[in-house]
């Protein structure tokens, strides 16, 4: 379920950036933004739902997946430019997981840790004991 919320929230950044873009009339940003988030939310649901991972609890989540992702949407958002330029391609190819991938694992890891500290400091009045 955490993975779910997690793309979710990821959607709702993306608009938010889409949004911006379109208000700074920046279309051809929004087209290649929202295209490599597609990307790596196809590529990370694909190889996961194939790994047998995907309703799978983060704990179970291996980091690889969302590295693979984040190479998948990084390259495409290289490729999708107007000006393609190989060596923008390979940088956001390495970028992309090594920023995205890793922080959404991470997020997803530490989240159940940070559910609990927080229902803890609310079942316990915000006291420490």
């Amino acid at each position: 379920m955490e993975l779910i919320i997690s793309v979710a929230l990821l959607t709702a950044v993306i608009m938010i950036a889409d949004v911006t873009l379109a208000i700074q009339g920046n279309f051809p940003k929004i087209v290649r933004i929202t295209i490599a988030a597609a990307t790596y939310v196809a590529v990370l649901g694909s190889i996961l739902k194939v790994l047998g991972r995907f309703p799978a609890p983060p704990p179970r989540l291996p980091l690889w997946p969302f590295l693979a992702a984040g190479l998948a949407g990084g390259l495409v958002s290289g490729l999708v430019r107007s000006d393609v330029d190989l060596s923008v391609a390979m940088t956001s190819s390495v970028l992309t997981p090594a920023l995205l991938g890793t922080v959404h694992w991470v997020a997803l890891q530490r989240w159940g840790w940070l559910r609990q500290r927080i229902a803890g400091r609310s079942s316990s009045g915000g006291q420490r004991s």
